[in-house]
């Protein structure tokens, strides 16, 4: 594989990794409505399961490309590891505001 296809695919990776994670992390945290089945709460239970494992082996997968590609491609590269380190440094900003204040 060339590295800027590796490159290239691991920019379109990550975000979809991240939704991925997102999506299955934030549907632990939900409760199900009284009234639902229990058969349909153990679907809900394991695509979210399947979902943010998925993402998580998506986000290796990108990392993994990313780098492969860091001598060939950097810039592209670059940009791919900005945005798997994204939503960590978005989740951060709100702490460097309060330290600096």
């Amino acid at each position: 594989m060339k590295q800027s296809v590796a490159a290239n695919i691991s920019i379109v990776l990550a975000p979809i990794a991240w939704l991925l994670v997102a999506w299955g992390g934030l549907s632990f945290i939900a409760d199900p409505a009284p009234g639902t089945s229990r058969n349909l709460m153990r679907l809900h239970y394991l695509f979210g399961h399947a979902a943010f494992f998925l993402g998580l082996v998506a986000l290796a997968a990108a990392v993994c490309l990313a780098g492969f590609s860091w001598s060939g491609a950097k810039r592209r590269s670059a940009f791919a590891f900005l945005l798997l380190c994204a939503p960590f440094l978005l989740t951060l900003l709100p702490l460097f505001r309060w330290i600096a204040a």
